[in-house]
């Protein structure tokens, strides 16, 4: 419990390096397309991992090195989802259905077999609830979502399948390298739909178009994408995802400090209720059975 509980710890800061990201992904999308912005994100970070996964190439089988380069390409429809939809609704709503991954992670891992307590249950309904108290849509079912937000709900189904994945293969790989695979994969396949449905980039060169992408492709990219990988050595997924939809509290306080997003009564009770989701997964021991992490590509 005490690792899991440190490794818990360090992987706050990946989702407090998201919530910030959301600010910094709209400044980056003022001067570039959503597709170009993801490209020179994931290109700038791949080509900072890219001497560290070379060196430590021998810690990757070949079965990681695919397993990785799905990473990426998960990640690589996420991030095209959540740019474009970003760019069609406000910052706090885009905070709140990326969320909706921590409530589809335990339910596509109980379709892969993986078995549900009734706590990890009792956190998932307190994260549903926080997350709609936080967003609050206005209208009931699709009626009251966007263009935007329907991009985004498809960000949440990709991203609860990459922790997944994550969680198959992190307790057997270098961390540093496996995020190498991963970042060069989705710069890959980033710059090739850039090109294809956007033809050559054009982009609005500014300080602070130029700062986002740099915050974007260090801290979120490199730092944070390491940090998940090291810590699902030791976490379940279902922990991993309810730390990390601290990233929408996170994200709205972000929204409300720098673009003037407001936050009220029953916004700030929504975030309470996901930290209280996100500890309850931390503090639930762990059940024994056959885990993911043990299978072929470990």
């Amino acid at each position: 419990m005490r690792g899991s509980l440190r490794e818990a710890g360090l992987l706050l800061v990946a989702p407090l390096i998201w919530g910030v990201g959301f600010v910094a992904t709209r400044e980056q999308l003022s001067g570039m397309t959503p597709l170009w912005a993801n490209a020179l994100r994931f290109g700038a970070a791949a080509l900072v991992l890219l001497p560290i996964s070379v060196s430590r190439r021998p810690a990757l089988s070949r079965a990681q090195l695919w397993g990785g380069a799905g990473l990426g390409l998960l990640l690589f429809l996420c991030f095209s989802a959540q740019t474009a939809g970003l760019a069609l609704t406000s910052v706090s709503r885009s905070s709140f259905l990326t969320g909706l991954y921590a409530v589809l992670t335990p339910l596509f891992g109980r379709l892969l077999g993986r078995p549900l307590r009734t706590a990890q249950l009792a956190a998932v309904g307190l994260a549903l609830a926080g997350l709609y108290l936080l967003a609050r849509p206005t209208a009931v079912g699709l009626a009251g979502l966007n263009r935007g937000d329907l991009l985004t709900i498809g960000c949440a189904v990709a991203t609860a399948w990459q922790i997944l994945l994550a969680d198959k293969l992190a307790p057997g790989a270098d961390p540093l390298a496996l995020n190498g695979v991963q970042m060069a994969s989705i710069a890959l396949c980033s710059i090739a739909a850039a090109l294809l449905w956007d033809g050559a980039p054009s982009v609005r060169s500014t300080a602070a178009v130029w700062g986002a992408t740099a915050y974007l492709a260090i801290l979120s990219s490199v730092v944070a994408f390491t940090l998940q990988l090291r810590a699902q050595k030791q976490l379940p997924p279902t922990a991993a995802a309810m730390i990390f939809l601290l990233e929408a509290p996170f994200g709205a306080l972000a929204g409300r400090l720098v673009l003037g997003e407001r936050l009220d009564l029953a916004q700030g009770v929504g975030c309470g209720l996901i930290l209280g989701a996100s500890a309850l997964s931390v503090l639930t021991p762990a059940r024994a059975a056959p885990s993911l992490a043990k299978d072929a590509l470990a």
